[in-house]
């Protein structure tokens, strides 16, 4: 099955940095749009969010996402659910014993879902797909898309740099409400 090739898949290029090692401890900001960009998640109502029902569930899942995966952080004061998009912080925290043996060229066996354990894409993969299935069983609707099939991530570099961050989540609502009056 390895020696199948699809060349008649769209190629996609990778925006990851290359060479970066995504299961680093840190704090990383990460931007995630729905799918074909529909606004179904929040409206912007006098430079606030006015969350919908999927809104709802963004917010709730993503703030139970420590729970989950307890080596991932987030906070509420780091999120922001925009009609089409979200952009958020997680912190990856990681202990050394806990990415023994992680380091290292995965086998062709090691991950069937694609993503390394404890990295940033597998925290991303995951929490789309509970987003997915809860607001597929909530609307009934068992082949409902939410989420585009990427998302972007910025590394974050230091204390100014999550400063700027938080500023910009912060003033997202407003941002958006003075583009479109």
């Amino acid at each position: 099955m390895s020696d199948l090739k699809l060349d008649w898949l769209p190629q996609r290029k990778s925006i990851r940095l290359k060479d970066y090692d995504y299961t680093r401890s840190g704090a990383y900001f990460i931007t995630l749009a729905t799918y074909q960009r529909r606004r179904i998640l929040s409206r912007v109502v006098n430079s606030g969010i006015d969350l919908l029902d999927l809104g709802e569930i963004v917010k709730a899942e993503w703030l139970l996402l420590p729970s989950i995966r307890p080596f991932a952080a987030v906070s509420e004061e780091f999120l922001i659910v925009m009609p089409d998009h979200i952009h958020a912080v997680v912190w990856l925290e990681h202990h050394h014993d806990m990415l023994s043996g992680l380091h290292r060229e995965p086998s062709k066996n090691d991950h069937p879902s694609g993503y390394r354990p404890m990295s940033l894409s597998s925290v991303v993969a995951g929490f789309k797909s509970r987003v997915t299935v809860e607001w597929r069983r909530s609307t009934g609707d068992k082949n409902a898309n939410v989420w585009q099939r990427n998302y972007y991530e910025t590394v974050i570099r230091g204390p100014k740099h999550l400063e700027r961050v938080r500023n910009y989540i912060l003033n997202n609502p407003r941002r958006w409400a003075e583009r479109r009056s």
